[in-house]
């Protein structure tokens, strides 16, 4: 009888503690922590340290708003960070992925980092895209983390990815990581897409599949330059969001639409000519959208695009069992490059649903090995006419 009689006063006092999310002092030194929550979410406040409790409710990160009945707007997401086995002040560092698409970061109640600028409104919102690392020092047990966001841009709102904490030469040494992996990615895609166009223009009989090939690698090299780590903003800072978004939309269609010429054109027996056209038709449409519509539109486009997509791998699984059945050279490069593929596919899904936390580093030397894949593929298929190219060549100087 008690504890019904006090159970309506001790929920009424949970709900007015703040979320906590306790960790290890010590352990934070080699190991990152996932900062999933809970966490106080605030829609349509700004929030300040210490101020009294309104409305709210709990959530774990990654949080999507639009999940919830909107996609535009503005909220608070707040925390209380325990340290536990803190002896002495620790250097620690934040990383703070981008949102949806505007943030600013409080602790302890002073601003510690910023994307964009958060606003009201669509006018005073300013979206920007770039991951960043924020370094704190914990110098008590309890930390406050107040973040704003805003979104008047895109078709999400909310935290996507998940902020991870650990001390500060761990958290670095990680970033940079990150970062070198994908510049080597940028800058082996640059060199097989002009190696290719060389040898393309070098043949004598010109093979277009060489020269979607160059273009594949061109497309994916632009793209990992304007995604996950956005590296582009970060190289040149003064990049507009709204072409940076167009361009990493762009290059997710251009780099469908070349993969599809490009096998078609390394197995044009097996190959529907009339699903080319549709398909070719399709992304036009989305390109021409993309270009000359607002963000806040064409990224709603996002799971069509997606299912025209699933369409397409379909195709090209039909054509390589018909190249498989009848043996055609490279097939079985192409075929390992369709299984990671197929992996790598499963493995977004799996981790955008937060079943599995992503690791940029497995994802970039997956699409090297696709890409690799490919390049010997097209050896094997064009190896007997470079042969022949040089023998005349060598021949013509003797």
């Amino acid at each position: 009888m008690l504890i019904c009689i006090c159970s309506p006063f001790l929920s009424n006092a949970q709900y007015k503690k703040f979320a906590e999310i306790h960790l290890s002092a010590t352990n934070l030194e080699n190991t990152e922590y996932r900062l999933d929550g809970p966490w106080e979410f605030y829609p349509f406040q700004l929030v300040r340290p210490n101020s009294p409790i309104s409305s709210r409710s709990l959530v774990k990160l990654p949080h999507l708003w639009h999940l919830e009945g909107g996609s535009t707007g503005f909220a608070s997401y707040r925390t209380q960070l325990i340290l536990l086995n803190r002896k002495n002040p620790i250097q620690l560092s934040l990383y703070m992925p981008d949102v949806y698409s505007a943030y600013t970061l409080l602790i302890n109640g002073e601003r510690a980092g910023t994307n964009g600028v958060v606003g009201t409104s669509r006018d005073q919102e300013q979206p920007h895209w770039l991951p960043q690392i924020i370094n704190f020092t914990a110098s008590g047990d309890t930390t406050e983390i107040i973040i704003h966001i805003s979104n008047f841009h895109h078709n999400k709102f909310g935290i996507g990815k998940p902020i991870t904490i650990s001390s500060s030469t761990l958290m670095i040494s990680s970033v940079n990581q990150n970062h070198r992996m994908e510049l080597i990615l940028f800058i082996a895609l640059c060199t097989m897409a002009l190696f290719s166009l060389i040898v393309y223009v070098g043949v004598t009989t010109k093979q277009h599949v060489l020269l979607f090939f160059s273009l594949l690698c061109f497309s994916w090299a632009v793209r990992t330059a304007f995604s996950n780590n956005y590296l582009a903003v970060k190289w040149f800072s003064q990049l507009d969001w709204n072409w940076v978004v167009r361009v990493e939309y762009l290059t997710l269609y251009s780099t469908t639409l070349v993969g599809l010429f490009f096998v078609q054109e390394f197995y044009p027996e097996d190959f529907n000519k009339r699903f080319r056209s549709f398909y070719l038709v399709s992304s036009a449409l989305f390109s021409l959208v993309t270009i000359f519509t607002e963000p806040l539109f064409f990224t709603s486009l996002i799971d069509l695009y997606l299912a025209f997509s699933g369409l397409l791998i379909i195709n090209i699984i039909i054509v390589l069992i018909r190249a498989f059945i009848q043996d055609r050279k490279g097939i079985l490069f192409i075929a390992t490059c369709i299984f990671i593929g197929a992996c790598l596919f499963g493995y977004l899904i799996f981790s955008y649903e937060n079943l599995m936390s992503f690791s940029s580093w497995l994802f970039n030397i997956s699409f090297m090995m696709i890409f690799i894949s490919c390049s010997f593929a097209l050896w094997l298929k064009f190896k007997p006419i470079i042969m022949d190219k040089s023998l005349n060549i060598k021949s013509r100087t003797i």
